[in-house]
């Protein structure tokens, strides 16, 4: 018995002398190198180096056959990495950047030492951002909600235009024009939609008030009464025998003191009487009650808006949307040469404003009065530029042109090029100035009167823009910001530091400057980056 306890204490003690051994060894290595203790223990697995949770480098299909460093981004990392977002992973025909501002009023509710209630009003501004996009296939429209990627998803419309290859919406997103090509026909279509939204009908509160009430009265109006003060957890009546719920209403007790306790949140003197200020205060917050109760019914809709679509011509070769306005501009082929046609989305008027032999036209809506006007781009054909005032109707030519000319403007500025040089043409001096940087000005966004975003080309080989134009050149994009006077420039986003490559089309930012959205040329996938954290 003695002899087996001993031998017990001596397994106890060899074994609390390897454990103390190997702790040591851990804490205390005997080489140089830098090596944690996490380092050391993470080696000690019996299949190698263990990926760090929530990394998202690693991935399923990691190479095995060698060595890979560990990598554990920082937190200034993981927020950059949060700025690129996908929207869709199916082609869209084209998108509107959406944010709106408002005011929320807070009634935040506590009571005083001697039981009051007190209401104390906080206000708070409310941004919410979304892109309304169109998919290429049956011209569906859905919203997405943005808030550094996506956070929700609205059905606005169903899809009534198969195969679209091109949306252009205007600024507010309420009217969008679909571009497909009729095989039957042989022809380009534009199919005009306006989106119509319930919430456009005025709401009323369908409850009627009785004035100055007493006690023992019935009627149809105590009904509503009732309802009323039931639709505020602080003002709801209980039930009691003598007000059962199903049977006659009668004024009683319980609801003349559901009224003083709507006077005191109210602010106004609580004596229970129900006087035209109490009324009328009723009546203001009924009214807000049914645009909520609206709200409630319109999100069981499978779709926010009604449509209404009508053919509006062919052979339709360019169209431009006004920068704020609800207004389109765009020019069509006729035997003469070309029309061009004013557009209102506000009342669906159309206006004939432009004529011209000449057949190819691009146009750029720079500011209210002023359309850019440019010959279509070729690297072997001379380019010309114009500035088509709406008041006069006067076009001036702008510089004096140049093979493979290409623009978009804004205000002052236009953003040319003759190839893939950009340069600034300045409409009050009239001079030009390189801006050192190769793209094509399709390419770039006007952020304000005095940056650009550009999307910039790692290379380009071909002669431009045919070939980009044609497909047989696929550009790999990085974002860089461009002062327009200075000339400085920093690059916002390298999709290589996200394992992505993206050919940019039409690049926009959304109204309050926060986001940038684009479309990649290659599989026309709908993607967004966070411009200001």
């Amino acid at each position: 018995m003695k002899r087996s306890f001993i031998l017990k204490v001596l397994v106890v003690v060899v074994l609390l002398l390897i454990l103390l051994l190997f702790v040591f060894l851990l804490l205390f290595p005997s080489d140089t190198d830098d090596i944690t203790v996490t380092d050391r223990v993470r080696d000690s697995f019996p299949f190698g180096d263990r990926p760090i949770i929530g990394d998202d480098s690693i991935t399923t299909d990691r190479d095995t056959s060698g060595s890979q460093d560990d990598f554990t981004p920082s937190d200034e990392e993981i927020v950059e990495r949060e700025r690129l977002f996908q929207i869709t992973d199916f082609p869209v025909s084209g998108f509107a950047p959406l944010a709106s501002e408002s005011d929320t009023v807070i009634m935040r509710t506590e009571f005083g030492d001697d039981g009051s209630i007190l209401e104390n009003k906080e206000t708070e501004l409310n941004r919410e951002y979304r892109v309304r996009y169109a998919d290429s296939a049956n011209s569906s429209i859905t919203d997405a909600i943005i808030d550094f990627g996506v956070l929700d998803r609205v059905p606005v419309s169903s899809g009534l235009v198969p195969i679209v290859h091109q949306s252009y919406f205007t600024r507010d997103g309420n009217a969008v024009l679909f571009q497909r090509y009729n095989k039957d026909r042989k022809a380009i279509e534009t199919i005009y939609t306006k989106l119509l939204s319930p919430e456009t009908t005025e709401q009323v509160c369908k409850l009627e008030i009785p004035i100055k009430p007493v006690l023992g009265d019935v009627g149809d109006k105590i009904d509503d009464l009732l309802e009323f003060l039931n639709r505020d957890f602080r003002t709801q009546v209980a039930d009691n025998t003598d007000n059962p719920r199903g049977e006659n209403i009668v004024y009683d007790k319980y609801m003349d003191s559901a009224v003083k306790t709507f006077q005191e949140l109210s602010g106004l003197e609580v004596d229970g009487v129900i006087g035209k200020k109490t009324q009328s205060a009723m009546q203001s917050l009924c009214v807000e009650q049914e645009k909520e109760l609206a709200k409630q019914e319109l999100s069981k809709l499978e779709y926010s808006h009604d449509t209404k679509s009508e053919l509006l011509e062919t052979e339709i070769v360019t169209i431009a949307t006004h920068p704020d306005s609800p207004k389109y501009f765009y020019i069509k082929v006729v035997e003469e040469g070309v029309i061009g046609i004013l557009l209102d989305d506000t009342n669906g008027e159309r206006e004939h404003i432009f004529t011209s032999p000449l057949r190819e036209w691009i146009a750029f809506w720079i500011d209210d009065a002023t359309i850019l006007l440019h010959t279509k781009a070729s690297a072997f054909a001379h380019g010309y530029m114009f500035a088509f005032d709406l008041n006069s109707k006067i076009m001036t030519q702008l510089t004096e042109g140049g093979n493979g000319l290409t623009a978009i403007g804004f205000q002052n500025s236009v953003l040319y090029a003759n190839g893939t040089s950009l340069q600034i043409y300045n409409r009050e001096t009239k001079n030009s100035s390189p801006l050192g940087m190769i793209s094509l000005p399709e390419k770039c966004v006007f952020q304000d009167a005095g940056y650009l975003i550009c999307a910039v080309p790692d290379s380009i080989i071909r002669q431009q823009p045919d070939s980009w134009y044609r497909g047989k050149e696929i550009f790999s994009d990085s974002l860089w910001r461009i002062q327009i006077d200075g000339g400085e420039r920093e690059q916002i986003l390298d999709p290589y530091e996200y394992d992505q490559s993206f050919d940019m089309i039409d690049i926009a930012i959304d109204p309050l400057g926060k986001y940038l959205y684009f479309r990649d040329k290659d599989d026309e996938f709908l993607w967004g980056f966070v411009l200001e954290q």
